[in-house]
């Protein structure tokens, strides 16, 4: 019996803020009907949402320092993080699986706070080293989600190199078959299963 619960960080745009929560729902619904609890956390659901009130002046600051934090953090230097970035990065620690919803709107939007992510989950994933007692590399698939518009715009584009090589997969929201949870679920029962009993 799975008695412990383990969290998946579900990175999304605000753009595909009601196609992130579904699929958080149903990844979850999905994984603990196997019987291996999890908890999808994004940021779109309410109970995941950023508690701590900004003003409108702080949040103008903030989003424009984020670029410049991020680029002083690619160079090994740890700047000081506001209070939503180290919610969002806390968060990605407690995760053993990073998925992202990319899409043509979010390469669009391109999202500084995605960036800033992708490059935490990116950091990870060059780890090899125990922490916490979980191990801290962690396990990472892109949701290319399926988008028929003439838009010439690639999703990928968000990616560094590094991680443009990860195999993903194609979440097609008009297939209501949902073909893309059931291989999802098959990867992520074989990742998460040893960490039940670490």
């Amino acid at each position: 019996m799975r008695t412990k619960t383990l969290q998946i960080f579900l990175s999304h745009s605000g753009h595909d803020a009601k196609m992130a929560t579904k699929i958080a729902r149903m990844v979850q619904d999905h994984m603990n009907d196997q019987r291996y609890p999890v908890k999808v956390f994004c940021t779109s659901l309410p109970e995941d949402r950023f508690k701590e009130e900004v003003s409108d002046k702080a949040e103008k600051t903030d989003k424009q320092t984020l670029k410049a934090r991020l680029a002083k953090a690619l160079f090994g230097i740890s700047p000081e993080r506001s209070p939503l970035e180290k919610f969002l990065a806390e968060n990605i620690n407690k995760s053993i699986v990073f998925l992202s919803l990319l899409s043509k709107k979010s390469a669009k939007a391109n999202s500084e706070y995605i960036q800033y992510e992708l490059e935490i989950i990116n950091r990870y994933r060059s780890r090899k080293r125990k922490s916490d007692g979980f191990n801290a590399y962690r396990f990472y698939v892109p949701l290319i989600m399926e988008d028929r518009s003439s838009s010439n715009i690639n999703p990928f584009d968000q990616l560094t190199e590094d991680l443009k090589r990860v195999q993903g997969l194609i979440v097609d929201p008009e297939d209501s078959e949902n073909r893309w949870l059931g291989r999802l679920g098959d990867y992520l029962v074989k990742t998460l299963a040893p960490y039940y009993y670490d």
